[in-house]
Parts: C-alpha cells; sequence; structure tokens
C-alpha cells in the first residue's frame, strides 16, 4: 500500500503545483476583485458537481472493486448522470442568477462557464473514482499529472491571449473538458460500454450512493458555504483574498487525500474490518500534517507575498486560521475511508449535519465582523468538532 501512496502522492503533488501555479497566475493578473469572481465561478461549478454527482463518486469504486462484472453499466450511469444532473443543475443555478441577479452582472456573464464545468468536472471526477475501484493505480496517476500540466499550459497561453476571468475560466473549461475525455476513453478501452442507463445497477447502488451522496454534499458545503456568506458579506475583493487562503490550505490536503484514494479500496477486502489499518494510517498522517501546519504557520506571511504579491498580505492570517482545519479534515478524511467500508451507516449524515450547522452559525456571526478571517475560524471550529464526532462513530463500529 505504501508504494500505491507514494505513486498517488506525486501524481497529486503535479496536481498542487498546477493548482499553485494557476492561483499565482489569475492572482497576479486580475487582483482580489477579479480572482475573487474567477474562484466564485469555480466554486460554484464544484458545488453543483457535488449535488449533482447522486453518490457514483462513491458507489463507482465501491461496486468496481467488489464486482468488476458491473463496470460497462457503471460507466454508462456516469455519462448519464453528469451530464443529465449535473448539466441541469447548473442550468437552473444559472437561470436563478439570471433571474435574480444574484452575483451583479459581469459576474453574472462569467456563470456561463458553469453550464461546461459543472458536468465535465462530474464525470472527470467519478471517471477517476472508477478507475481507482478498478486498481488502475497507475493509469490515475498519469491522468492526474496529464490534466494538472495542462491546466497549467491552457492558463499561460490565456494570459497571451485573453488575461481576464472569462479568459482564465474559458482556459479552464478547456482543459477540463480535454481531461474528462480523456479519463472515459481510457475507461472505454478497459471495458467498452453501450452507454445505456442500467436502471438496475443503479438501484444497486441507491442505498449505499444515497448515504455517500448526502455525506460528500454536506461534506462539501462545510467546506465551501462560507465562500458563499463572504461574497454576501464581503464582496468579490474578500472573496478573492480568501480564496488564496483556501488555495494553499486546499493544496496541503495532498497526503491525506492521496491516502484516502488508496485507503478505502484496501479497507473493502480486511477481513478484520480494517480497524488496525486506519489507526496506522491516521497515525502517519497526524504526525505529517502536525509538522506540515506549523511549517505553513510560520512561513505563511512570506509565503503570500512572495507568491501572490503585497495586495494579498491579508490572505497570510486567513491562512493561518485556516490551518486548524486543514489538521482535523486530514484525519477525518482517512477515519471517514472506515466508515465508507463499514457501509455508510445512517448516522455519519447527523453528524455531517451538525457540522455544517456549525459552520454556518459560526459563518453568521463571524464574517460580517472579522470578513475572511471570520470565515477561516468558523471553517477550522466547525471541523474540530467534526473530527470528534466521527472519530466517535467510527470506535464504536471497530468491530461491526
Amino acid at each position: 500500500m505504501r508504494l500505491e501512496v507514494s505513486t498517488v502522492v506525486v501524481a497529486r503533488l503535479f496536481r498542487l503545483a498546477a493548482g499553485v501555479i494557476v492561483a499565482i497566475v489569475t492572482s497576479r493578473f486580475l487582483g482580489p476583485a477579479g480572482r475573487g469572481e474567477y474562484f466564485i465561478v469555480v466554486t460554484l461549478a464544484a458545488v453543483i458537481a457535488q449535488f449533482g454527482n447522486l453518490g457514483l463518486h462513491s458507489s463507482n469504486t465501491y461496486y468496481a472493486a467488489r464486482d468488476p462484472k458491473l463496470v460497462p453499466s457503471i460507466i454508462g450511469n456516469t455519462v448519464w448522470v453528469s451530464l443529465l444532473s449535473g448539466g441541469g443543475l447548473a442550468a437552473g443555478v444559472l437561470a436563478a442568477a439570471y433571474l435574480f441577479d444574484v452575483f451583479g452582472g459581469g459576474a453574472t456573464r462569467s456563470l456561463w462557464f458553469v453550464l461546461f464545468l459543472a458536468p465535465l468536472g462530474l464525470l472527470f471526477l467519478l471517471g477517476e473514482n472508477l478507475l481507482l475501484g478498478l486498481g488502475r493505480t497507475i493509469l490515475f496517476n498519469t491522468i492526474e499529472i496529464l490534466s494538472a500540466t495542462l491546466l497549467v499550459v491552457l492558463h499561460l497561453v490565456s494570459i497571451v491571449s485573453f488575461p481576464t476571468s472569462a479568459g482564465f475560466l474559458a482556459a479552464r473549461t478547456a482543459g477540463v473538458l480535454l481531461s474528462s475525455a480523456g479519463t472515459l476513453g481510457f475507461l472505454l478501452r478497459i471495458s467498452p460500454s453501450r452507454f445505456a442507463f442500467d436502471t438496475s445497477v443503479f438501484r444497486l447502488g441507491f442505498g449505499y450512493a444515497a448515504r455517500a451522496y448526502l455525506v460528500a454534499l454536506l461534506g462539501y458545503l462545510v467546506l465551501r458555504t462560507n465562500v458563499f456568506l463572504l461574497q454576501f458579506h464581503g464582496g468579490f475583493e474578500e472573496v478573492g483574498l480568501y480564496s488564496v487562503a483556501s488555495q494553499v490550505a486546499d493544496a496541503m490536503e495532498i497526503i491525506p487525500t492521496s491516502v484516502s484514494l488508496v485507503l478505502f479500496p484496501k479497507l473493502l477486502h480486511q477481513a478484520d474490518g480494517g480497524w488496525m489499518m486506519m489507526q496506522r494510517s491516521l497515525i502517519q498522517v497526524a504526525q505529517v500534517m502536525l509538522a506540515a501546519c506549523l511549517a505553513v504557520a510560520v512561513a505563511s506571511g512570506v509565503l503570500v507575498d512572495v507568491a501572490f504579491g503585497p495586495e494579498f498580505v491579508r490572505s497570510g492570517s486567513m491562512l493561518r486560521l485556516l490551518l486548524p482545519q486543514v489538521f482535523f479534515i486530514s484525519l477525518t478524511s482517512i477515519v471517514s475511508q472506515f466508515i465508507a467500508a463499514k457501509g455508510m451507516p445512517l448516522a455519519i449524515l447527523g453528524i455531517w449535519i451538525v457540522g455544517l450547522v456549525i459552520a454556518v452559525l459560526l459563518g453568521s456571526v463571524l464574517i460580517p465582523i472579522y470578513g475572511g478571517d471570520g470565515a477561516a475560524a468558523a471553517l477550522s471550529l466547525a471541523y474540530a468538532v467534526t473530527f470528534v464526532l466521527v472519530v466517535t462513530l467510527a470506535f464504536g463500529r471497530r468491530d461491526a
């Protein structure tokens, strides 16, 4: 498992580097307000993908690992869900944004990119999870590296041709289109599909997928709801400052997410339930992430100033306040794989509902007063509570 985790870490490092480069480029050329507009559109597309995945992100991995004969049908279902669910939700959000002028005229025009980013991003996500369920870790890593490299190249090209929010969003859309198409092509070479929607396979995984869907959706809302609260109270400039801190925080999660991706299929095949395997992974991740958070806390001011420029100096304090969130979300992601391998008990939904309520309530109080700093603090507190509750649930299921 260590070798597989190491190779996934290398691939995720490429994605980390790509994300940082894209963040630097867009911040330098757009400034806080333009970067905030770009980040709102990208975040909204990701939220829609979470709403539209119907739990296939987990059930694809779960059933591909347990019964590879289902893969052709899973591929067909994945394509249909991505296009209809992701695309339909994106169209609804766009219509509502125009009807109520939610983000203002200029930003609303940029939202057209959500129509493409949401379904294509969803297809890419589900396709990669399916590869992991099939045990194709090397292919997964290759796609990660290629897609990350492509994203950087297209953003750099946009500097010359169209260095605006719309230009960078067009570059991102082109990158996601090519990445999702490539992933689908590789899947079809492994297991050809007729692209028919298989209702029997969909129903087979519905119970598991529904719980996984709600857990992932609630988790993502905990992570990103404060972005929209921040835009409402502070505007695009405050979101732009916060987005830099958030980008660095997301990048720091490369090790725990890599471990989680490899750990889940392994846990499904553990005769003893995987409790000891999860514990070992948790301790190792905790040690690494504690050291990483301390290092970033010391260097955050210089890091932000050098990489993003003096306009983003306030992002440094936001990043420091986000570091507890980075630590606790890292540990939560490991323990959550153990819970998922146990069949996703309903109690996990209650835990994430509690986390979301805490994040929203704290954000509603702190953001109007402290802006991005309040958003970061609210998120860190919400994840600390969520981690304690998730560990308690896992401990109770260790012998199940």
